[in-house]
C-alpha cells in the first residue's frame, strides 16, 4: 500500500522511459489505451461496450473438438455474463487479442434451503443428457446464461406428477 500512497514511488517509473512517471501519469496512460483499444475493437459508443459482446461461452462436446462437427455437436457460443472474480465464475484467458472464450465455469449452479430441501433450485449450463439428439441435450442452456433456475423435484408425490414415463407403485 505504501507506492499506491506515494505518486513518485518508484514503482511506478518505467526504466524504459526518459522521463520519470508517476502513478497518475501510469493511470491515465493505461485509461486513454483501454479506451483507444475499445474504440478499434467496440466502437465509439460507449453504451455498445457489452461484456457478452467479447466474453462467450461454447458448450464443446468431445466430437465438436474437430470442424465442422463443431457446427453440429457444439452449443453455442453465447455471450457470458460473470468473470473470474465473480460469483458466477467463468474463466478464461487473457490473451491479448480482446476475445475471452469462457474455458472454465460451474458444471451446476444451486440453491438450496437446508431447512426445505423440497424447496431448492438449480441448473446445468447445457443439459441432462450428454447425447446430441436427446431433447435434454441443451434444454438448460438458455436458463443457466440468463441467470435463471429450474425447480429441483425432491418430493415423491410431485415427481410421479410431471413424469412423463410410466410409473408403477413397485418403484
Amino acid at each position: 500500500m505504501n507506492f499506491i500512497n506515494n505518486d513518485s514511488s518508484a514503482w511506478w517509473d518505467n526504466k524504459n522511459t526518459m522521463v520519470t512517471e508517476t502513478e497518475n501519469g501510469v493511470i491515465e496512460k493505461a485509461f486513454d489505451k483501454t479506451v483507444q483499444e475499445l474504440i478499434v475493437q467496440l466502437g465509439y459508443n460507449p453504451d455498445k461496450w457489452i461484456w457478452g459482446t467479447v466474453h462467450t461461452i461454447e458448450y464443446e462436446h468431445p466430437l465438436g473438438k474437430q470442424k465442422p462437427l463443431d457446427k453440429i455437436f457444439n452449443i453455442g457460443p453465447f455471450p457470458e455474463m460473470g468473470g473470474m472474480e465473480t460469483v458466477n465464475n467463468q474463466s478464461f484467458y487473457l490473451n491479448g487479442n480482446g476475445i475471452y472464450k469462457v474455458n472454465l465455469g460451474p458444471a451446476l449452479r444451486r440453491v438450496v434451503d437446508f431447512a426445505e430441501p423440497e424447496l431448492g433450485y438449480s441448473i446445468n449450463p447445457s443439459g441432462q443428457s450428454g447425447n446430441f439428439i436427446s431433447k435434454h441435450y441443451s434444454n438448460q442452456v438458455k436458463l443457466y446464461i440468463s441467470g435463471k433456475y429450474r425447480k429441483e423435484m425432491m418430493n415423491k408425490d410431485e415427481i410421479k406428477k410431471v413424469c412423463k414415463i410410466f410409473y408403477t407403485s413397485s418403484h
